[in-house]
């Protein structure tokens, strides 16, 4: 409702920049409150003004919602879409911290679509975008992708060594709800792998660190 009044109010006053600035954060808003078919219309007219103010920067963010509403939504083809034209727009501008951001949509997109290979692919490219910028929180997000996508191929060792990664950047980052889900994920593997007693000892670290940091299921993956 706040943000609903600030764009009647920018309106009014016919001011462009302020009307972009306020259809962002009311379509992030209603993303967060999962009125996604609103959020979606609000978001593609800020993307809308921000390429008539020539505005990148602005028309990235836009972007970098757009991809998150339509992975909400299941719509993960025009997620992957909006990925794209993301990591481009980013490269075009030289905008590298949204063409991180960028590249982990798109292997999330890809991960969602049943394409690991793709999206393992993304995840590496992002992560050694992130890290050379040094961007942990990227860097926390798109590790816990690269581990979840080995998963997906079965390979154990693999999602091991990006989850115990995860969790040491994560925790440095001060990204507690990305550790929390790498904790677990290492619980997962290690049964996976069939050694039962370290899962066990994983498992309850998992709960300990989730329960002390105030961790909920559904928080993390959130780099901004």
């Amino acid at each position: 409702e706040e943000y609903e009044r600030t764009l009647r109010l920018q309106r009014s006053l016919d001011n462009p920049e302020g009307q972009r600035l306020a259809l962002s954060n009311l379509g992030l808003t209603l993303t967060d409150m999962g009125r996604f078919d609103e959020a979606v219309p609000i978001l593609r007219e800020a993307r809308a003004l921000s390429r008539r103010l020539r505005d990148p920067v602005g028309e990235c963010r836009s972007l970098e919602y757009l991809c998150d509403v339509h992975q909400k939504m299941g719509s993960y083809e025009e997620a992957l879409e909006f990925a794209d034209s993301l990591i481009a727009l980013a490269r075009r501008t030289g905008n590298p911290v949204s063409e991180a951001a960028g590249l982990l949509n798109e292997a999330t997109a890809h991960n969602d679509l049943g394409h690991p290979l793709a999206a393992l692919r993304a995840s590496e490219r992002g992560l050694s975008l992130a890290e050379s910028l040094g961007h942990p929180r990227y860097a926390s997000a798109l590790l816990l992708t690269i581990g979840e996508t080995e998963m997906l191929l079965g390979r154990l060792s693999e999602a091991g060594a990006a989850f115990t990664r995860c969790d040491s950047v994560s925790r440095a980052a001060g990204v507690g709800a990305n550790a929390a889900i790498a904790q677990a994920r290492l619980c997962q593997v290690a049964w996976q792998s069939g050694d039962t007693a370290r899962a066990r000892r994983l498992g309850s670290e998992a709960l300990a660190f989730s329960s002390r940091i105030g961790y909920e299921e559904g928080e993390g993956m959130n780099a901004g």
